[in-house]
């Protein structure tokens, strides 16, 4: 399953948000692409896309 998460009030590096709810779903084998605010610089998470 293609999952996106969009993040309006908090920037896509949120601990909540990337490191324990996308990384969780990529885990179960889910396609995780995460859509927010943040710098551009942030290292990609297996199985997880972050886009700025």
């Amino acid at each position: 399953m293609r999952i996106a998460m969009l993040c309006s009030g908090h920037a896509v590096n949120d601990a909540r948000v990337t490191y324990k709810e996308a990384r969780t779903l990529a885990r179960a084998g889910h396609e995780v692409i995460v859509f927010g605010q943040g710098p551009k610089n942030l290292e990609e998470i297996p199985s997880v896309s972050l886009r700025r």
